[in-house]
């Protein structure tokens, strides 16, 4: 599973020389909410460059599931309609915590995670639903 904003989409080799503008495939396995990419170019010569940072906002679809209180302190409530996984993410994208949600309410302990911003990605058998969560 991908997480954008840091993670890599696609590689796709260039078209080479052109006078004439090339599309290319994109996202094709977007994450619903808000998303930011970029598009990084290798030349030839092994020259990098890297095209404005643009934002894709996604309807979201919240699949039958909460996430409350928010902001939360020590204890993060799940209710979700099916069986499902979350995976939190910090702000620069590693990781720290993953758990498997029962379905119906769920609580995971948060305490060990420091106080800021996180991603909560909640993978269920129906689509995926991402939240911003503030640890107090």
């Amino acid at each position: 599973m991908k997480f954008p904003p840091l993670g890599l989409i696609i590689t796709i080799k260039g078209a080479g020389n052109s006078s004439v503008a090339k599309k290319y495939t994109t996202d094709n396995n977007p994450l619903q909410g808000t998303s930011y990419y970029r598009i990084k170019q290798t030349d030839f010569n092994g020259s990098v460059s890297y095209s404005e940072v643009r934002r894709v906002e996604l309807g979201t679809r919240n699949l039958g599931i909460s996430v409350y209180p928010n902001p939360a302190s020590k204890v993060l409530h799940i209710n979700t309609e099916s069986k499902a996984t979350i995976k939190i993410y910090n702000v620069v994208g590693k990781q720290v915590s993953i758990h498997n949600l029962a379905k119906g309410d769920n609580s995971i302990n948060i305490e060990q995670l420091s106080k800021g911003v996180y991603v909560a990605v909640i993978e269920t058998a129906n689509g995926v639903v991402t939240k911003k969560i503030v640890k107090e």
